[in-house]
């Protein structure tokens, strides 16, 4: 039963998740956004919480590599860019890039209220 509720806790964190697709969907440098999640700096059923969005771009080519651009809006204002030495490689180093921003960091919580790590 446990592992049941988790894999459905786990499901309902995807939520948070998007596959992003249309106009809106770009960064402040014009760049799509592929990836983007919502998390809370602060548990979010206070009011004094205050709202996380992690956004990691297409990737595109970049010398002979890969890279996607993450950006974290209310933690880090600043742009990243993340390479690897093809597509998924780069995503995937882009999402291991942001894990290891919060990792150990307490303050940082799903929409639901459970903690990020």
């Amino acid at each position: 039963m446990k592992e049941t509720y988790t894999i459905s806790r786990q499901w309902n964190r995807m939520e948070n998740v998007r596959f992003i697709v249309g106009k809106e969907s770009r960064m402040s440098n014009g760049v799509s956004i592929f990836l983007r999640r919502k998390l809370f700096f602060g548990n979010p059923k206070n009011k004094d919480s205050m709202m996380i969005t992690i956004e990691i771009s297409k990737p595109h080519k970049k010398d002979f590599d890969v890279a996607c651009k993450v950006y974290i809006k209310g933690y880090r204002e600043k742009m990243h860019e993340i390479f690897g030495v093809d597509d998924i490689d780069a995503i995937k180093n882009a999402c291991l890039f942001v894990e290891k921003i919060f990792e150990g960091n307490d303050d940082v919580y799903w929409s639901d209220g459970s903690r990020y790590r």
